[in-house]
């Protein structure tokens, strides 16, 4: 066949893939039918829950009431507090547990009943219509606790510390010895009586089976304490001024039995205070 022939029989053909290629012969691709959803029910509308109307209606809370504290004495927070915050970081300069007999209790005759008794038992010094002096105590600024316990109800003169500077002891007439006197009336109240540089102090107290008592003495300032609760305050001078060879401290009973225990002093001569 001659080459012009077989020329002219191959250009149809080439043609045809030209044009495939140019995409003129691409087939489209088919449309997809839309998706009809099986319910065409509309989603439920919620309804919310309606709360019935109060029957009643509430009062405003009342205002709470304002708590009124009682402030604390002026010589409690200038004169007792300072001193009892200094000597809690030290220990005691004297200290009696009672664990045996020694001579720093003198029993004073001058205040021995018919059946007076001394003795130690467990710890505590029981004392029964007596009174007894304290020889330890060389200085005349202190602070002594003791605890107490009265074994019974006291019918009598009942029983306490009594304490001076040296010129004279708890009879009333002298201007620098001081007193303090209590008396169990019931289970757990009682009376107490006071008595210090001329000044006098009568009242109701609460007492506990077993107590704490303290005295701070500082110059002329003198300060007593039940259960760590201020009780009594004197301020003289002459408790300074007039003083004698040394100090005296006593404790006594009446006709009942008392118990002490825990005695402790702290010397506070060196302690300046304002």
């Amino acid at each position: 066949m001659p080459y012009k022939s077989r020329l002219q029989m191959a250009c149809p053909f080439m043609a045809v893939l030209i044009l495939l290629a140019c995409g003129l012969f691409t087939v489209p691709n088919p449309t997809p039918a839309p998706i009809q959803p099986t319910d065409t029910a509309a989603p439920p509308t919620e309804t919310p829950t309606r709360l019935p109307p109060p029957t009643a209606t509430l009062q405003p809370p009342s205002p709470r009431a304002t708590i009124t504290t009682t402030p604390a004495p002026e010589w409690v927070t200038d004169f007792a507090e300072p001193i009892l915050a200094e000597i809690s970081s030290r220990p005691p300069d004297l200290e009696d547990n009672f664990g045996w007999d020694t001579d720093a209790w003198e029993i004073s005759h001058r205040d021995v009943t018919v059946n007076w008794k001394k003795s130690l038992k467990n710890g505590e010094m029981l004392l029964t219509g007596v009174t007894v002096q304290n020889h330890s105590i060389k200085f005349y600024d202190y602070v002594v606790e003791v605890n107490i316990r009265p074994t019974r109800q006291t019918t009598d003169h009942g029983y306490g510390i009594e304490f001076s500077n040296g010129m004279g002891d708890f009879s009333g007439n002298n201007i620098v010895s001081c007193g303090i006197r209590f008396r169990n009336n019931t289970a757990n109240s009682g009376t107490f009586f006071s008595y210090c540089v001329g000044q006098q102090f009568e009242g109701e107290i609460t007492l506990r089976p077993a107590f704490l008592f303290r005295l701070i003495v500082k110059g002329g300032r003198i300060a007593i304490y039940v259960e760590d609760k201020p009780l009594v305050y004197y301020e003289d001078d002459r408790y300074r001024l007039y003083r004698g060879s040394a100090p005296q401290f006593y404790l006594g009973a009446g006709a009942e039995a008392i118990a002490f225990s825990n005695f402790k002093v702290w010397n506070i001569t060196k302690l300046e205070v304002p």
